[in-house]
């Protein structure tokens, strides 16, 4: 583990891929999860918020990811949220006073500045806070693999593995 000012960093090399995973000091935020196996662009998914994946570890959201940026031709894989907060349930987040993180947005936007593609696949709950509609104006040019009922871009864990990312 390496310190940093504001944050920390986990990385687990296995030549390749690289694992890297920043989180807040407290550990209660995960900004952003970093998979590279190769070379090409990054791909980049916003999800609502992080559940478990670590720098050691990928959880279901992220492997799917991760195979969905594969088949596209991408080398690496950012996985991004709307909410930083960490916790498996989207309910016990929303309950949180500050779920979104006070580094979140300017990581959004670092990030996002230097992907190849980014993805939007929060679900229906990215509506807590009006965080989608903000995150859909900070980021202008988000792609989706399916767009919901609501207007809401689909989570990709059970979504068909021969989508394509559209305009969202």
């Amino acid at each position: 583990m390496t310190r940093l000012i504001d944050s920390f960093i986990f990385n687990h090399t296995m030549n390749p891929p690289l694992y890297h995973a920043v989180f807040s000091p407290c550990g209660h935020y995960r900004y952003e999860w970093h998979y590279c196996w190769g070379e090409g662009p990054v791909c980049m998914f916003i999800g609502l918020n992080p559940s478990k994946a670590n720098g050691f570890q990928m959880d279901p959201t992220v492997r799917r990811c991760v195979d969905n940026a594969q088949r596209w031709g991408f080398g690496a894989l950012c996985m991004t949220n709307l909410f930083a907060w960490i916790h498996p349930d989207p309910e016990a987040m929303k309950q949180q006073p500050q779920p979104i993180g006070p580094k979140n947005d300017a990581t959004l936007k670092r990030l996002a500045a230097k992907a190849g593609l980014v993805v939007a696949a929060w679900g229906c709950h990215g509506n807590h806070l009006q965080r989608g509609n903000a995150v859909r104006q900070m980021l202008p040019n988000l792609h989706a693999l399916k767009v919901n009922q609501d207007g809401s871009p689909a989570h990709p864990l059970y979504l068909s593995k021969k989508l394509q990312p559209i305009c969202f």
